[in-house]
């Protein structure tokens, strides 16, 4: 018999229970991770697109800042930005709430909004084969164009690592 076999004759069936409990949440968690990345890549694909997209004039409907945050000494909520916006194409109005394809915070979200109070006009990009897919800000975060892709491949990789580990009987040695 080999060492493998050796080695799951000589555990309980409580262990065993265990350990295959372990891996299938590892397992859980990387499929998990693999849903975020294939998320991840699509959002990439249409941002980097919306760089191309028609545009058009809007209007602002409301712009809302929110969330805490110390400044100069002061809260205040200017932390993050919620926004509605409405806007033509051939005829049909369309309304959305996109600002970018990543999140915009503090300060940004202060400068958004005193660039585009109620009521002002904006310039609003539009997927010209789904019209009420729009954003203001198109592309991707030039600081960050592929966080959420990186997040989630380290994810996927955790999680093949840990199951390996488990499965393997490697991660023991961690008891």
């Amino acid at each position: 018999m080999d060492s493998v076999h050796q080695g799951f004759a000589d555990q309980t069936a409580h262990e065993v229970f265990d350990m295959t409990i372990y891996v299938l949440i590892a397992m859980g968690f990387t499929l998990w991770c693999l849903w975020l990345l294939k998320g991840a890549c699509s959002k990439y694909a249409v941002a980097k697109a919306s760089r191309h997209w028609r545009q058009t004039q809007g209007r602002m409907l409301s712009t809302e800042l929110w969330g805490l945050r110390n400044v100069d000494g002061a809260m205040q909520d200017v932390e993050r930005l919620s926004i509605r916006y409405a806007y033509e194409v051939n005829g049909h109005r369309y309304e959305s709430s996109r600002v970018a394809f990543f999140t915009v915070i503090y300060p940004d979200t202060v400068q958004f909004a005193e660039k585009y109070p109620v009521g002002s006009a904006v310039a609003v990009r539009f997927d010209p084969r789904d019209p009420s897919n729009a954003t203001i800000i198109p592309g991707l975060n030039p600081a960050k164009p592929f966080s959420d892709i990186v997040l989630a491949g380290l994810g996927v990789l955790v999680g093949i690592g840990v199951t390996i580990g488990l499965y393997t009987g490697i991660l023991d040695a961690f008891n």
